[in-house]
């Protein structure tokens, strides 16, 4: 969050009182972290490439992914924002391959096609 705030409040010009130091937020996570929401034990997997800030959260056989990974009609997330790193987003994904075969991912990005007409937010990540 605190490298996305830099480079973004640069990119962008953010006047000085633009605080780049993520305390607009109540909780800043980093990769490994473990925490609880009600019931669900949730671990963080950090996943930079797309921006420095990028991460998945892990639930069980479930993996929010975020911007890291789009469904197969459009592939992985674009290395063209400020920030962005190809090499990282690359080991990013690996990171995410090496999930448990029966893993869904539930990605953020799905612009259908001319054959894949429904939009669609999940897939299996079963890689054979």
């Amino acid at each position: 969050m605190v490298a996305a705030q830099e480079v973004f409040g640069e990119t962008f010009n953010a006047e000085a009182s633009f605080k780049r130091d993520g305390s607009q937020s109540d909780h800043l996570f980093s990769d490994g972290d473990e925490f609880t929401v009600a019931n669900l034990f949730v671990s963080v997997l950090h996943t930079p490439g797309h921006t420095p800030a990028c991460i998945a959260y892990i639930i069980g056989e479930a993996a929010f992914v975020g911007d890291t990974f789009f469904m197969p009609d459009y592939g992985t997330a674009r290395t063209d924002f400020p920030g962005r790193d190809a090499q990282a987003l690359y080991k990013s994904i690996q990171r995410i391959l090496a999930l448990a075969p029966d893993t869904t991912l539930y990605v953020c990005h799905d612009y259908g096609t001319a054959i894949l007409k429904e939009f669609r937010f999940e897939r299996r990540l079963q890689i054979s």
